[in-house]
């Protein structure tokens, strides 16, 4: 008997600490930092990364980031290589108002965190920032808290964040929401957002070099506390131009002295690029994304392979990505002819007739249901329309679907030769799930409807070299996939003696999981051979 207490005994405390750890989250969809265990890495960059408070829980024993906090946090950390100033913002830019917290705190544990500073701010107006300045230790580690004050109404929770790590003496760094590209005549508006991480109140001189003729420049202050942030606007100015079309590179430069003594302190600054396009010229540019779309969880990054060409005879002046939302980061990266990256990062560009160039695109976005990124060159330009040319995100909370769409057999600009009169063309398809979600899902497959050009016929779960394992039908099929499992799924189409191309897309949808959540798309243009 005594055995049998003690074998019930064991299993009781096993039960419990079972329990234990699956109530250390309750919360199935919040941000995959809320628990202070899943701090996201924060490391010095001026390009200000997104972050949301949607669904985000209070934890036991974890400290309030300011008095007005009410518990919906999230934690990021910081581990210093040197010793010296390190400044913290959190930012809405341009967001939805929404009452931000933020504190830093020195230790690795939420039972010996100290307090080095906090701060928070309405969201109204520009009172849209908030930062904390403190002296870094090399070795040390320093946790980060964002939460959110008590709101009326439906609650917003995305906001941006930075980190700049400088040394003994501090520095003035310049955050950006995403590169700093101006195009004349247009309407756009980028902003800057200036913290003193000096250890004195600072007097602030900006300056917009090589291009400040034609750019217009405001602030909302020309002074600073210790810690204090002011943004800066910079903006076409239209009743002045560049002498010549192409693209200008110029920079913010922020002089800060001491307030009370005048004495310098340093300076900031940041690259400003601004293009003049040839509105006589009419280039015509042709892009594609190797995976134009991709599930992804909010706040965590995707990235693509974007190819463009020049395909006219005229030179673009200035092309760029562009994102489709102020809410999430944006990075761009020219690659070289073997594929490997450069060190060109965040840059506009020219584009020679004929003219072949690839970019690694990453975006971060914040949980809005799509956000995409296209290329951009100008309103005299003509880029392609076509669904293969922007990279979206399907963002979500909870756990990810993704799955990477890869037609077999297509060249570099995703197109598919297929000779004319051709019935029953295979076309294999692999699909890489890439994601946290694992189960079904349909790929659904949609040609152009126009028989000449790309007809579908048949669709179905396949093997490798094409080999239909599962049911046929029209226009889908279904196949589970374990994590990072690869599966395929085999089309049939016909092709006519129609001259133009015509396309076929693959939408891929989890299913079976709490919502039915887009996975991915893909697709390929068809060509005659």
């Amino acid at each position: 008997m005594k055995t049998l207490r003690t074998t019930l005994l064991a299993a009781a405390v096993a039960a419990l600490a079972t329990a234990s750890v699956a109530e250390a989250r309750t919360q199935v969809f919040a941000p995959r930092n809320d628990e202070f265990a899943d701090a996201f890495a924060l490391t010095s960059s001026t390009l200000l990364r997104p972050g949301h408070l949607y669904n985000a829980t209070r934890e036991l024993g974890e400290p309030r980031a300011t008095a007005a906090a009410i518990g919906r946090s999230v934690w990021y950390v910081h581990k210093a290589t040197a010793t010296g100033r390190v400044v913290v913002t959190v930012a809405l830019g341009r967001m939805d108002p929404a009452p931000i917290q933020l504190a830093v705190y020195r230790g690795t544990a939420i039972s010996n965190l100290v307090k080095l500073g906090s701060g928070g701010f309405s969201g109204v107006g520009n009172a849209n920032a908030t930062a904390v300045v403190f002296d870094a230790v090399a070795g040390e580690t320093y946790m980060v808290q964002v939460d959110s004050a008590a709101q009326d109404g439906y609650f917003e929770g995305n906001f941006q964040i930075g980190l700049a790590a400088f040394g003994a003496a501090g520095g003035l760094p310049l955050f950006v929401q995403e590169p700093t590209i101006l195009r004349e005549e247009y309407y756009g508006v980028q902003r800057l957002l200036a913290v003193n991480g000096f250890k004195a109140r600072a007097a602030i001189t900006p300056t917009v070099e090589t291009v400040g003729g034609v750019v217009t420049l405001t602030a909302t202050a020309d002074a600073l506390d210790v810690a204090g942030t002011a943004w800066f606007e910079i903006k076409d100015d239209y009743a002045r131009d560049l002498a010549k079309n192409g693209i200008v590179e110029g920079a913010l430069a922020v002089a800060a002295k001491n307030a009370a003594t005048g004495g310098a302190l340093g300076a900031g600054r940041a690259g400003v690029q601004l293009i003049r396009d040839d509105r006589y010229a009419r280039p015509k540019l042709l892009v594609r994304f190797d995976h134009p779309g991709i599930g992804t969880r909010a706040t965590e990054a995707i990235t693509a392979t974007a190819i463009v060409t020049n395909t006219s005879t005229s030179k673009a002046d200035g092309c760029r990505f562009l994102p489709s939302a102020d809410a999430f980061a944006l990075r761009t990266v020219a690659l070289d002819a073997t594929g490997k990256p450069t060190a060109e990062v965040n840059r506009a560009f020219p584009l020679a007739p004929g003219e072949v160039r690839r970019f690694q695109v990453g975006m971060t976005g914040t949980g809005d249901a799509y956000e995409d990124v296209t290329l951009d060159c100008g309103g005299y330009a003509a880029v392609n329309y076509d669904y293969l040319a922007r990279f979206y995100a399907a963002e979500q909370y909870g756990l990810a679907s993704r799955i990477l769409v890869d037609a077999q057999g297509v060249d570099a600009f995703e197109r598919l030769a297929v000779p004319a009169r051709t019935t029953g063309h295979p076309v294999v398809v692999k699909l890489s799930n890439t994601g946290e979600y694992a189960g079904d899902f349909v790929v659904k497959v949609q040609d152009d409807e126009y028989q000449t050009k790309a007809d579908v016929t048949a669709v179905c779960e396949s093997d490798a070299a094409g080999r239909c394992i599962g049911p046929s039908t029209a226009s889908r099929a279904t196949i589970n996939l374990a994590r990072r499992e690869v599966g395929y799924v085999t089309v049939k189409l016909n092709r006519g003696v129609e001259p133009a191309s015509g396309f076929v897309y693959f939408d891929v949808e989890s299913i079976g999981s709490p919502d039915t959540r887009d996975a991915g798309f893909g697709g390929f243009e068809v060509i005659t051979k």
